[in-house]
């Protein structure tokens, strides 16, 4: 490759190098930028004001021993939770989610919700959240004050001391003013009243329903569970009697925070789809033990013991069997020397080219040239060769003698023919 070419392939690489840098730093500053807008993120791993990693550590201090739910929701997973908080997720719940989320509540679990999540399931429980749900999007993307804004510290009427949440609490502190209410005032056996669970000067501000022989409670401000928040005014008595209710009205207990839909956790593809069904699941181990039999019986059947040897050399029938076979016709004619003669010059030619002559050499120069091996071997053959030289020069030939002849010829075959005619 010349210099020129050279100098091109540097500056393309440069450029590239350059270009990658640049859509590093605009995607770091992107990211920056998205991150320093999102400050209502409801996950217990965040340590900002907006996170709840201090809820969960009291919690955890307090032993209810939460854990973070961090897989997609479904009919598998919820059966290791019997509390679940879903707190204002940014990732919106799916159909088969709410699905089996209704099939969970119904069949005994309790669901803590507030924003979007409450709203994507107000069907299942027929409540709302007046300014909270639908200002959702707006107090997402904007900072919220604790110590101002439409919300405040306010205290708790006399009349709703007794609410399953108020114990011990005398003044909260709310980062919004949206209440609790009902769609409809109508119950059925699959879904019962309303039940205030907590109230302040405002109105309801957590409220809780039957659904078959579970329960949905509904939050109208997740505030009092931010990290910025629970430490003002009774916020944190009031986050640990909303653990402590559901827990009491759950059928174990394990309680869980969902942080699937902040982003967390194991995002399912096909090939992670895949897996789990293989290795947690009943019928996928089956799958696996099978084909693991089947390499195994693969393996066994094709098993070798030892070092691998070559085939040994299979000595086949003389040549000068087939020949003499062919000759046979010949000698029942009475035609002895003509037949000898036919054999000798094909056993001629051959014994040529294995010396490295012609087949037009004489049988002179074949002659000196086994006479030159060593051993007695290469004597026998000079000998026989001198003997059919010699009776090809008589007039005449016996049957007896041809026969003779035959035999001596066939009896040198294997020392000068060896490893000549096995490649053939």
């Amino acid at each position: 490759m010349s210099a020129k070419s050279h100098r091109t392939d540097y500056i393309v690489l440069v450029t590239l190098g350059a270009v990658l840098v640049l859509l590093v730093l605009s995607s770091g500053g992107w990211l920056g930028q998205e991150e320093e807008g999102q400050v209502w993120l409801r996950t217990s791993h965040s340590t900002n004001e907006e996170g709840t990693v201090v809820c969960y550590t009291l919690l955890d201090r307090l032993g209810y021993s939460p854990r973070r739910f961090e897989r997609p929701i479904s009919d598998e997973t919820l059966e290791q939770t019997d509390v679940l908080f879903i707190i204002d997720p940014i990732i919106s719940l799916n159909e088969g989610e709410i699905a089996a989320l209704r099939e969970w509540v119904r069949s005994g679990g309790v669901l803590v919700a507030s924003g979007e999540a409450a709203s994507e399931l107000s069907e299942l429980h027929g409540m709302t959240s007046g300014p909270s749900l639908r200002s959702w999007r707006r107090y997402r993307s904007l900072p919220v004050s604790y110590g101002a804004g439409s919300g405040g510290p306010t205290r708790v009427p006399e009349e709703a001391v007794k609410l399953p949440l108020a114990r011990d609490v005398s003044e909260v502190h709310f980062a919004d003013s949206g209440l609790v209410e009902t769609d409809d005032a109508e119950s059925s056996s699959a879904r019962g009243p309303v039940e205030p669970l907590f109230t302040d000067a405002c109105g309801m501000r957590a409220a809780g329903r039957r659904i078959g022989a579970g329960r949905v409670i509904l939050l109208s401000d997740s505030s009092f569970l931010a990290n910025g928040g629970i430490g003002n005014k009774d916020n944190a008595v009031l986050a640990v009697n909303l653990a402590a209710y559901a827990l009491s009205h759950s059928k174990g207990a394990r309680l869980a925070f969902d942080e699937y839909h902040f982003g967390y956790g194991v995002h399912e593809t096909g090939w992670s789809v895949l897996a789990g069904m293989l290795f947690e699941t009943s019928p996928g181990w089956a799958v696996l033990s099978l084909t693991a039999a089947g390499l195994l019986f693969l393996v066994y059947r094709g098993r070798r013991f030892g070092t691998r040897r070559a085939p040994g050399r299979i000595r086949r029938r003389s040549k000068i069997e087939y020949v003499s076979s062919v000759a046979a016709t010949y000698r029942a004619a009475g035609a002895h020397r003509l037949t000898f003669r036919l054999i000798y010059d094909w056993f001629r030619r051959r014994s040529a080219a294995r010396v490295g002559l012609p087949e037009s050499a004489s049988s002179q120069e074949i002659t000196l040239r086994l006479a030159r091996g060593a051993g007695p071997s290469r004597l026998r053959s000079t000998e026989v060769l001198a003997n059919c030289e010699n009776a090809l020069k008589t007039p005449g030939l016996s049957a007896h003698r041809l026969s003779v002849l035959l035999s001596q010829l066939a009896s040198i075959e294997p020392e000068i023919f060896d490893g000549h005619q096995g490649r053939k």
